[in-house]
């Protein structure tokens, strides 16, 4: 019995021999470590490009090591040695440092170049290491939908900021757009008149501005500068962005600068709006129309040949016609303008008229429109110089205050003054019509003309 349980021990601790797969519990037959390998915690990653950091899925001790271990996982792209966290920021759209961030501290901002004058809207940027299609560098423009409106263009007198500077209409800035959108700067040509030798906008070749259809506009200023349109059909427009209290046109003639009028139109069309004329002293021979003399020839045209909006024709001077002369069939539109404080040394201190001429006067607010304040030794307002044709309608339209800014002497007279037939006073109010033909005046009172 005793020889027996020897034989049992002996027989229990004795090794196993037979190396089989199926006899080692902590080897399976496909030689993989068996579930029951006592793991040490010892994990590894897979360093494939080298660079010191590993990516991927961790290997146990119990498992096959990959071909290039490491202890960590903290690469982010392990296809690259240059990307690692000791990886140095570059500019490229990567993040090479893996902290997840791109490009930090790198890039530039790039701003919209919507209508491609190359400066960028500095309200519309993106962040980038290289130049989007659409963008600059340049966040300097200040109107992103127009190419001609940026840093380097050319200031116009237009109500726009054209140079972003800041500032729209320039003073003594001066442009003529022409029918067929041409555009041209003619602010050194007119900005150089003066009272001895003032500049020409005209229809003429010669003129320092030649013009035909389109307009001119001039900016804050005063320009010594007259306009002469002669039988060549233009139809100009003349525009002062700013205003009559701000844009004058002028020939200083009154203070001893050039003779002439101020505007002289001669069978064409011409605009006038925002505009004070003045200065002026009558046509060449110093007689007619001191600020503007206007003829037609033939009959009166279907459109005024001259029409003033938003205008004051003011401190002109001459014997027939201070402010105004219409000769012949001349026809002259005023919408809210003046014409106001000019003088004749004959007749007519505000307007004379000669045979056929006809003129209107439209007042959409109170004292916007008028003949008030002119002087001359007959008719201080408006003379006639035919007693058969003619006429004068105006609406809205001051004929002045007796006292206070009326004309001296009688606001309106005709040809013969010395019949004392036709001499007109004040309007009974600024809203009523006057209408004046060869057979009287209605709508004001008349007068005993003035000796």
């Amino acid at each position: 019995m005793i020889r027996s349980l020897l034989a049992t021990l002996l027989l229990a601790g004795c090794p196993n021999t037979d190396k089989s797969d199926s006899d080692d519990p902590k080897v399976d037959s496909g030689g993989e470590t068996g579930g029951d390998c006592a793991d040490t915690g010892g994990l590894v990653y897979e360093d494939a490009d080298g660079d010191g950091f590993g990516a991927g899925a961790a290997f146990t001790s119990c498992e096959t090591p990959p071909p290039h271990p490491v202890e960590n996982a903290d690469d982010c792209d392990d296809a690259t040695a240059a990307v690692s966290p000791l990886g140095v920021e570059a500019c490229n759209g990567f993040d090479d440092n893996c902290d997840g961030v791109t490009d930090e501290g790198l890039g530039s901002d790039w701003f919209a170049d919507v209508d491609g004058d190359s400066y960028g809207d500095p309200g519309s940027s993106t962040h980038s290491c290289t130049e989007p299609a659409g963008h600059v560098a340049d966040n300097t423009d200040c109107n992103d939908a127009a190419a001609a409106v940026n840093p380097s263009a050319l200031d116009l007198c237009s109500g726009v900021d054209e140079d972003c500077s800041g500032t729209a209409d320039d003073p003594l800035t001066a442009s003529w757009v022409a029918t067929d959108g041409t555009v041209l700067d003619v602010s050194a040509a007119l900005a150089a008149g003066t009272a001895a030798a003032p500049t020409t906008i005209g229809d003429q070749t010669g003129y320092q501005v030649e013009v035909s259809d389109g307009t001119v506009y001039l900016c804050e200023g005063t320009w010594y500068t007259k306009i002469v349109l002669a039988n060549l059909g233009s139809d100009l427009s003349v525009v002062g962005i700013a205003g009559p209290d701000l844009t004058t046109l002028t020939t200083g003639g009154t203070t001893g600068g050039a003779t002439g009028s101020v505007i002289a139109v001669t069978d064409t069309t011409l605009t006038i709006e925002g505009l004070t004329i003045t200065g002026g002293v009558g046509s060449e021979d110093g007689t007619k129309g001191g600020g503007m003399a206007v003829a037609q020839a033939g009959a009166v045209s279907a459109a005024p040949n001259v029409t003033l909006r938003d205008s004051i024709i003011t401190g002109n001077r001459t014997a027939y016609g201070g402010g105004v002369a219409l000769k012949d069939f001349a026809s002259m539109a005023l919408h809210d303008s003046l014409i106001i404080g000019n003088e004749a040394t004959e007749v007519g201190g505000g307007v004379w008229v000669q045979a056929n001429g006809e003129l209107s006067c439209v007042g959409t607010a109170l004292g916007a429109a008028g003949i008030v304040g002119n002087s001359a030794p007959i008719a201080g307002g408006y003379y006639f110089s035919s007693k058969n044709d003619g006429s004068m309608e105006t609406t809205g339209c001051d004929w002045g205050d007796a006292g206070v800014d009326d004309n001296d002497p009688e606001d309106i007279d005709r040809q013969p003054h010395a019949d004392n037939a036709w001499c007109f006073g004040n309007a009974a109010a600024l809203t009523d019509t006057v209408y004046c033909d060869p057979t009287g005046c209605t709508g004001t009172a008349p007068v005993t003309c003035a000796p």
